[in-house]
C-alpha cells in the first residue's frame, strides 16, 4: 500500500529536489546517476562494477538513486539506507550490506540494523519521513522522464550538461559505462 502511495505522490510530485546519496567527488565533472533496487540482482551485480569505476575515475561524482520497484521490502531497504545519510559512515554501510548479501526477511533486516547500531525509534521513525519519501520519489521520477520499466538505469554526463546524458537502461559492463565516461 505504502508503495502504490508513493508511485501516485511520485506522479503528482513536479520540483526535482536534486535528491540523491553523492559519493565519490563531489565536485567532479563527470556524473552518473544511477537509479536502482535493493532486491534487483542485477543492481546487486552492478555494485562492484560502480565501486571500481568510482576509484578509476577520480573526477567522477556518482549520485545514487535508491527507489523501491521489485517489492515492499525494497521499500524498507532504501527507506533504511537513505536514512542512513544522517549518519556517519552510515549510507556505505548499509548499502554495502543490502547490494553483497541480499536480505529477504524482517529478521535479516533487523539483525543488519542492529549489528550496525541502527536498530532505534528514532532510526525507524526516520525511515518514514517526508525526507526519505521525496528522496524515493526522485528516483521515480528519474525512471518516469527516461521512460525505464526497470532498474538499474544509468545517466551519464558532465555535470555542466545534464540534458546531454547518455542513458543507460539496465546492467552494464564496466566497459560500457567507462566508454560512456569517456564521450561524454
Amino acid at each position: 500500500m505504502r508503495r502504490i502511495i508513493i508511485l501516485l505522490i511520485g506522479m503528482w510530485f513536479s520540483i526535482a529536489t536534486n535528491a540523491a546519496v553523492v559519493v565519490g567527488n563531489t565536485q567532479g565533472q563527470i556524473v552518473i546517476d544511477e537509479v536502482f533496487d535493493y532486491q534487483c540482482p542485477h543492481c546487486q551485480q552492478m555494485f562492484p562494477i560502480v565501486q571500481s569505476l568510482k576509484s578509476a575515475n577520480a573526477a567522477l561524482k556518482i549520485r545514487l538513486f535508491p527507489v523501491a520497484i521489485i517489492n515492499s521490502f525494497s521499500l524498507t531497504e532504501a527507506s533504511a539506507a537513505l536514512t542512513a545519510t544522517q549518519y556517519p559512515t552510515g549510507f556505505d554501510a548499509l548499502n554495502t550490506v543490502f547490494l553483497t548479501t541480499p536480505l529477504h526477511s524482517n529478521e535479516e533486516f533487523n539483525f543488519t540494523l542492529t549489528n550496525l547500531g541502527f536498530y532505534t525509534t528514532n532510526f525507524t521513525n526516520q525511515m518514514h519521513s517526508k525526507w526519505v519519501e521525496a528522496q524515493i520519489i526522485e528516483g521515480l521520477q528519474l525512471l518516469k522522464k527516461y521512460h525505464c520499466n526497470s532498474v538499474p538505469l544509468f545517466l551519464v554526463y558532465r555535470s555542466n550538461h545534464p540534458e546531454k546524458a547518455i542513458v543507460l537502461r539496465g546492467s552494464q559492463s564496466q566497459v560500457e559505462l567507462q566508454g560512456a565516461i569517456n564521450h561524454v
